[in-house]
């Protein structure tokens, strides 16, 4: 039960923080103010992506992209 919890948990933060770099990129650009925040949540996903392929075996969610 535990482990499922923490693989959706996992899955829902790399989406939000993805659809946050989307909404972020597509109303300011890229400039050195975002690129340092995209770089830092960039960090992020990969530390979580680490976790769910241990998890899984696999880097990817299984939910579908948010919408921007």
């Amino acid at each position: 039960m535990f482990k499922t919890q923490r693989i959706a948990t996992i899955e829902n933060h790399i989406r939000k923080i993805e659809r946050g770099l989307r909404v972020i990129v597509s109303q300011q650009g890229i400039n050195k103010a975002t690129n340092s925040e995209i770089l830092k949540r960039g960090e992020v996903i990969q530390s979580y992506r680490d976790e769910l392929e241990d998890l899984t075996g696999s880097r990817e969610p299984s939910i579908p992209d948010w919408p921007v």
